[in-house]
């Protein structure tokens, strides 16, 4: 009794610690219209009112003109300072080369108030010192996926010339390519070397709602991330990575994933939709329908929730029923015959043999919801929901 209390009470402060995390929406250059205009307003609005205070745009795509790319981030500009939301832009050589060898080009984007510009390429150090000067720049973005110690140490030596007091962040890149993203073991290199340096590193997260053009495969960092649920990839950047900023790199999400997003990062109860079996009882669907809490010390074939123990009476009776073979995402509840354990809810995540004192009450709609159970000593809540 007295070591499980002590890992309730480990579990309890997990779950208050929360976590630190800038994020920050994207917009792209685009045709302005009077409906663009209307509809980048609503999207940052909406953003805000979630808890997301950047905006992220581009001002070197090929397929735009430097015109008609500056006219969208002055824009951009407008909207996100209306809202006080700080503003990056990503940043190639030849925008840079244009915007200090022609006056007009410079005022302009003096006049944005950019926050950040985030470094991309075919830039030297004396063009960027201008910008900083120029452009009275909080500060810069590394790009977190391309960049060695070495470089790192060069760039902030470079940085801190500039200004000792600079802010200095790294994004990763996001991989518009099926198969290029990157992998785990580079991605957990690079979050030590930037955290050794005290620079936060975002990472990107895609969205499906309006995946980006041309392939609309998603924009993530990682590449085991594709076509993967946004609180998923995100409950993993969180904890696995231990990402300080998250760039949501799809545009215009809908109102309802902001809200998937909050619930996640604040860790509010990850919505879980299970299929019920049909001849449950009153009782086993109370059981099952509502905020879970898993044991810390819950194993890999099966996790034992701690709200059904502490919310259900001791012992309580739970008839035999469904006693069959427990396949992976299964939802389980100990019957009578376990005495003791009468009423205590599992999940499975291997497959089991049957056991006459365990029923099979329901199982997760999604197979690939298992994945995020993966996250259950992270401070996570789960909240199972009959599906439609």
């Amino acid at each position: 009794m007295m070591m499980e209390s002590v890992m309730n009470f480990t579990f309890k402060m997990l779950m208050k610690e929360g976590i630190a995390m800038h994020q920050c929406i994207s917009v792209y250059p685009c045709s302005i219209t009077e409906q663009t205009i209307t509809q980048l307003n609503q999207y940052l609005q909406l953003a805000q009112q979630y808890g997301i205070h950047e905006v992220f745009t581009s001002i070197h795509l090929p397929e735009y003109s430097m015109e008609d790319q500056l006219s969208f981030l002055e824009l951009t500009a407008k909207a996100a300072h209306h809202l006080k939301m700080e503003l990056t832009a990503d940043i190639g050589g030849p925008f840079i080369r244009k915007a200090l060898e022609d006056k007009e080009t410079l005022d302009r984007l003096k006049n944005v108030h950019l926050d950040y510009l985030r470094l991309d390429y075919g830039y030297s150090q004396d063009q960027l010192r201008n910008l900083y000067h120029h452009l009275h720049l909080k500060g810069f973005v590394i790009n977190a996926s391309m960049v060695n110690e070495t470089q790192l140490q060069q760039h902030m030596n470079f940085f801190k010339s500039l200004d000792e007091n600079i802010f200095i962040r790294a994004c990763h890149n996001f991989y518009v390519r099926e198969e290029s993203g990157l992998d785990k073991e580079f991605a957990l290199a690079q979050t030590k070397l930037f955290k050794k340096y005290n620079v936060p590193v975002y990472f990107c997260v895609p969205s499906y709602i309006h995946p980006r053009g041309p392939l609309h495969l998603g924009l993530p960092t990682l590449e085991h991330h594709r076509f993967q649920e946004i609180d998923y990839i995100l409950m993993d950047v969180m904890t696995t990575y231990q990402a300080q900023g998250i760039l949501y790199s799809d545009e215009w999400m809908s109102e309802n994933l902001f809200k998937i997003i909050h619930q996640t990062i604040e860790k509010r109860a990850i919505q879980i939709p299970v299929v019920l079996n049909k001849n449950l009882t009153e009782i086993e669907k109370r059981i099952i329908l509502k905020k879970h809490i898993f044991r810390y010390d819950s194993n890999t074939s099966f996790l034992r929730s701690r709200s059904s123990r502490e919310m259900a009476e001791f012992a309580y009776k739970i008839n035999p029923n469904n006693c069959v073979i427990r396949k992976a995402g299964s939802i389980t509840i100990d019957n009578e015959h376990y005495l003791r354990y009468s009423g205590e809810l599992q999940v499975v995540l291997k497959d089991a043999k049957e056991d006459h004192r365990v029923n099979v009450v329901a199982k997760l709609k999604r197979q690939s919801d298992l994945m995020k159970f993966s996250f259950f000593r992270e401070g996570f809540t789960y909240e199972f929901i009959e599906a439609d």
